[in-house]
């Protein structure tokens, strides 16, 4: 399992009407192959109406018990689905301290 934390920022469309600024996107990929989990990270991200700024942390996860406290969720939908994406979202107004 792959986990992503990517940069992003949402259309104008998504800040307007959702009031966000951008977030933290933590992508859980069902690979092990890291150059296919950004890949499919940045294609959901963009058909979310995002766009990926820049990727802040890759992780790989062999088994559950490498998770810290609160992931477990996410892993068993990624498991079950492919991909879970897990948006940290900050107020429009606001800037992230790493843009």
């Amino acid at each position: 399992m792959v986990l992503l934390t990517i940069v992003a920022f949402p259309s104008e469309d998504v800040s307007r009407k959702e009031n966000v600024g951008g977030a933290y996107v933590n992508c859980w990929i069902n690979t092990d192959d890291t150059e296919f989990a950004e890949k499919e990270a940045r294609r959901l991200i963009e058909e979310n109406k995002w766009r990926a700024h820049k990727i802040e942390n890759v992780s790989i996860y062999d088994a559950p018990e490498d998770l810290a406290e609160g992931q477990l969720e996410f892993y068993n939908e990624a498991l079950k689905d492919g991909s879970c994406m897990v948006y940290h979202t900050w107020p429009r107004e606001d800037r992230s301290p790493s843009t």
